[in-house]
């Protein structure tokens, strides 16, 4: 196992890249990259080692894309994880773009601890892609791996099988575009097939999962997540649908095409 003690920053951009090492480190850690940023866009990536971080922020490719940045055309096959929060198939914390991205690896967060990262307590985010979007866009995104927080925290969390929370502040945008989903989702607060939590709304459509999933595609919507009255009870088409096809990653591109 590689011990990452330095994040790695990625600035002038990153384009056909294999990894295979698992990786254990404390914060911002990448299978490809810990950040990406100042245009430092990665590009045809593939990491197959798994991903471990003690504290937050762990992801197959980049544990922090930053604004103006693109992750796209890549692939996160290994099982990733973080004690504390932002695990996630992709990206663990994303301001930029994400695009024709792919995760097959288990993705949890395991610890019941408070987390402190900004200097703020933060509840556990898990993502199949994104465990946290608070800008940019996602769209041509598929995930098949099992998504789950195994110790919940007093602080509500949230878990998704493309996004665990979508939005930050109302006048940024982000959305999520072009989804699928077919691996499960676990959270004893909340979980969405597709997003387990919608700051704000009118930024996710056109995203599907399986039928064989519990659930609905979105867990909650809205930002008073304390009082626990706004779960979701439906999907509405156009946003989250359920479908009978379980396809691959390829497939699904044919098919959104």
């Amino acid at each position: 196992m590689l011990t990452v003690l330095l994040l790695l920053v990625i600035s002038l951009g990153f384009s056909i890249y294999t990894t295979e090492v698992s990786i254990n480190g404390t914060k911002g850690i990448g299978g490809i990259a810990g950040t990406s940023k100042n245009k430092g866009d990665i590009n045809g990536c593939i990491n197959r080692g798994d991903v471990f971080a003690t504290e937050y922020c762990a992801a197959g490719i980049a544990g922090m894309n930053n604004v103006s940045t693109t992750i796209s055309n890549s692939k996160n096959y290994g099982d990733i994880s973080a004690n504390y929060s932002f695990a996630a198939g992709v990206s663990g914390v994303s301001f930029g773009g994400i695009t024709n991205c792919a995760n097959f690896g288990n993705i949890s967060s395991v610890s019941s601890a408070k987390n402190t990262y900004s200097n703020a307590s933060y509840p556990n985010i898990v993502g199949g892609v994104v465990a946290a979007l608070y800008s940019g866009n996602i769209s041509n995104v598929y995930n098949s791996g099992r998504v789950s927080i195994e110790n919940n925290n007093e602080i509500i969390d949230s878990a998704g099988g493309i996004v665990g929370v979508v939005g930050s502040k109302a006048e940024e945008t982000q959305s999520v575009t072009n989804a699928y989903n077919k691996g499960i989702v676990q959270s004893e607060d909340y979980f969405g097939n597709i997003v387990g939590q919608q700051l704000f709304e009118n930024n996710v459509s056109n995203t599907y999962y399986l039928n064989t999933l519990s659930g609905y595609g979105l867990g909650y919507i809205g930002i008073d997540i304390e009082n626990k009255n706004e779960t979701i009870s439906e999907d509405t088409a156009g946003i989250c649908e359920k479908i009978s096809n379980d396809m691959t990653y390829e497939e699904f591109i044919e098919w959104i095409q």
